[in-house]
């Protein structure tokens, strides 16, 4: 079986014959990736002179390049097609990427560079799963410095770094740049999830005219949509517990810094007070420190709603 290593190698298990076009199989990539209609150019061409450059096929059949061409001559009604047949077993990994290679020298869109870029990304995630397992071992990662978590998160992030530019290159892209296309075409695909067709349409035709204006077209929704997000009352009483828990600690570890029998000793005292009375000001300074004016700290619907603390903790605070 044919695998990444022979992808530059292989070319001469080829051959060469006339196919029925309805025993050719379409290549979902194509509709995934391109979903494109031929020219009119093409189309007078392979009327007037029939299919030239033979269709691209796997060994069953898979065509690998060839589909605007196999379009073309359905249209003008011919029956067959003259096919180049690879006799090699091909894995899937090597069939996309002999997928993407027959197609490196059509002319692409912005949405359909991005959407090979996808490809490509996920090519080579496959591919680096393959090198993994045959990887030093643990004990030589560990040697090698890359076990701490923050390690392990620079690499991740410089691998995501590279393999972005590894992917976006080949269409003369920056890692930037492709980045920036696949954030358009993840919002384009959830718009149309959500029957949003026309706004899928804009955000298409503005990628292909501009990967940068597109991006801008999705970037004030998100940090809007950040902006205006209120704090809950459940997120105002983690911060809360959190900023108690972090107190407890500090008097903990006061405490464990007084000799035996110093609680009567006024200055340990004095400090734990002003410890206790930092706190206080820090929690009355709070948005969320306020009683509602509604049910005055007893506890109602807006309580939860907007974080206003509870009469307990507003006495004891307050006091």
């Amino acid at each position: 079986m044919a695998t990444a290593a022979d992808v530059k190698t292989l070319g001469s298990n080829f051959t060469e014959e006339t196919l029925p076009i309805s025993k050719l199989k379409p290549n979902p990539l194509d509709a995934k990736i391109y979903d494109d209609e031929p020219s009119a150019d093409l189309l007078q061409s392979i009327e007037t002179h029939g299919v030239l450059e033979p269709i691209l096929v796997t060994k069953n059949l898979l065509v690998l390049a060839g589909h605007k061409r196999i379009k073309c001559a359905k249209k003008v009604g011919m029956k067959e097609v003259p096919c180049r047949i690879c006799q090699d077993e091909l894995d899937e990994l090597v069939e996309k990427e002999w997928f993407l290679a027959s197609n490196s020298q059509r002319v692409k869109t912005n949405t359909q560079k991005a959407r090979e870029i996808k490809l490509r990304l996920e090519i080579e995630q496959a591919r680096a799963k393959e090198r993994m397992a045959t990887r030093r071992s643990k004990a030589d990662e560990e040697e090698a410095g890359f076990t701490s978590e923050e390690g392990n998160g620079k690499v991740a992030k410089e691998e995501k770094g590279r393999a972005l530019d590894f992917a976006s290159q080949p269409l003369g892209w920056s890692g930037r740049t492709g980045e920036k296309a696949l954030a358009v075409t993840e919002a384009i695909d959830e718009a149309v999830e959500a029957g949003h067709v026309k706004k899928a349409e804009k955000l298409v035709q503005t990628l292909n005219d501009s990967v940068d204006a597109a991006h801008r077209l999705i970037k004030p929704t998100r940090k809007k949509r950040e902006r205006t997000e209120p704090e809950s009352g459940e997120a105002a009483m983690q911060a809360w517990n959190k900023e108690l828990e972090r107190f407890t600690k500090k008097v903990d570890a006061l405490l464990e810094e007084l000799p035996e029998g110093a609680w009567a000793g006024a200055s340990e005292l004095a400090i734990l007070k002003g410890q206790v009375r930092a706190v206080a000001e820090t929690a009355k300074s709070w948005r969320g420190f306020k009683l509602c004016p509604e049910c005055k700290g007893e506890g109602c619907a807006k309580c939860r709603k907007t974080g206003f603390v509870p009469k307990k903790i507003y006495e004891q605070i307050a006091s």
